[in-house]
């Protein structure tokens, strides 16, 4: 192969590469997450004190928790005290 051919044909080959590594970075991270979003599951909470179990979203425990970093725990609608924890569900 003469010495420009090789030279054209290694511009190809790289750009390739590139457009190919551009391609895979796009599609990576544009869609298809499959990472739930923080809404869309529940948190099983239980009162301490009396026992009470109730679910919460978990947008609506993370902002409680966000908002009331100072409680030991969740107050629980039922006793009023502030000792719900969360369960793993």
């Amino acid at each position: 192969m003469e010495e420009g051919t090789k030279k054209i044909v290694m511009v190809v080959v790289i750009l390739v590469c590139l457009i190919a590594a551009g391609t895979i970075y796009y599609i990576n991270s544009s869609g298809g997450n499959s990472v739930p979003e923080v809404g869309e599951a529940t948190v099983t909470i239980k009162c301490n004190s009396c026992g009470n179990e109730w679910q919460m979203d978990n947008r609506e425990y993370l902002d409680y928790m966000i908002t009331n970093q100072n409680r030991i725990g969740v107050v629980c609608p039922k006793c009023k005290k502030a000792t719900g924890y969360s369960l793993k569900n």
